[in-house]
Parts: C-alpha cells; sequence; structure tokens
C-alpha cells in the first residue's frame, strides 16, 4: 500500500513539475540564452573583443578580421545552429503525454487519509495523419534556409561596410600625402 502512495506522489508530482522551465514555461531554457541578450551582451563587451591589428592592412585582412570578430555574425551563425536542430526535432513523432489524476485522497470516514485514495494514470499519444510530420518538416526547412539567407545577407553587409570604410581610408591617406 505505501509503494501505491510513493508511486502516486511521485506521478502526482511529474504531473504538476515535470517539463516546465523555471519561469513555469514548457521547454523554456536558462535566462540569457536568446538570440536577442546574446547579442545585447555582446554589444556592452565590444571594447573587450576590438582587435588592434598591426603591420600592413591589405582589403583581404580587414574583410578577415571583420568577418572572424563581428558579433551579430556570430549571433547568426547560432540561429543557423537552432533552425538546424529545429528542423531535426520537426522530423520527429510528438512525445507521449503522461496524465497522473488522485482522487479522494484526504478522504473522510473510513476512506480517510492516504488509504481511502484513487489514483489514475493516463499515457496519450497523438497520432498525425494527412503528412503533417512531412509538412512541418518541410516548414522547419524553408525557416533554415530563410535563415541561411539572413546570415549571408548580413556577411555582405559586413563585406560592404568594411570595403567602404577601407576606400575611405585609402582615399584621406592619399589626400594626406598629396598635401604633405
Amino acid at each position: 500500500m505505501r509503494l501505491k502512495l510513493l508511486v502516486s506522489i511521485v506521478l502526482l508530482s511529474l504531473y504538476l513539475y515535470g517539463c516546465t522551465g523555471p519561469e513555469g514555461q514548457a521547454g523554456a531554457g536558462p535566462q540569457g540564452f536568446t538570440r536577442e541578450n546574446l547579442v545585447q551582451s555582446s554589444r556592452r563587451s565590444e571594447a573587450f573583443t576590438t582587435v588592434e591589428p598591426t603591420g600592413v592592412i591589405t582589403l583581404d585582412r580587414a574583410l578577415n578580421l571583420a568577418l572572424e570578430h563581428n558579433l551579430e555574425l556570430k549571433a547568426s551563425s547560432l540561429d543557423i545552429s537552432a533552425a538546424e536542430a529545429g528542423r531535426a526535432q520537426a522530423g520527429l513523432s510528438p512525445n507521449p503525454v503522461l496524465g497522473v489524476q488522485a482522487e479522494e485522497v484526504a478522504g473522510e470516514g473510513n476512506r480517510s487519509g492516504f488509504d481511502g485514495g484513487e489514483s489514475s494514470v493516463k499515457i496519450s499519444q497523438r497520432i498525425e495523419m494527412a503528412h503533417k510530420r512531412d509538412k512541418r518538416s518541410n516548414l522547419a526547412s524553408l525557416e533554415k534556409e530563410l535563415v541561411q539567407w539572413d546570415y549571408k545577407a548580413k556577411r555582405l553587409d559586413v563585406t560592404k561596410e568594411v570595403t567602404e570604410a577601407f576606400v575611405a581610408v585609402l582615399a584621406w591617406q592619399q589626400k594626406l600625402a598629396l598635401a604633405e
């Protein structure tokens, strides 16, 4: 009888607290690991990640340094990893759901205490029809492709900005050389 009571309590606690995150949201992860928080914290620590190149700087070297140390590109690469994980998860079937119900746990009279309590356990599994998993996988693949295009666009923006800045510096160097 004690084993039945213990199992009922464990199942009830799993049901109530099982798959929730710190804020009570299903699947909620630790705070501070969203893309927005990563970009914001990266911008705050930008002074610590600044690279000061020495010697002659060519356009190729400037582009390589900018692409390697750009924080938005690093965050976008994490978005690509998340989209890949979402694509992998979209191809899986849904998880079964465990339900626990306890009745008359603290009854009255001869059914008082835990001895008179009734508990039931229910396991359910959603069955997907009409190629729902295939559609979900296709959607996740398209989302991953969109994230990859966003990354490529950001990479091109960084390349354009660095090239424009490099040309501007060369122009000022020429003006300075002519002025001397």
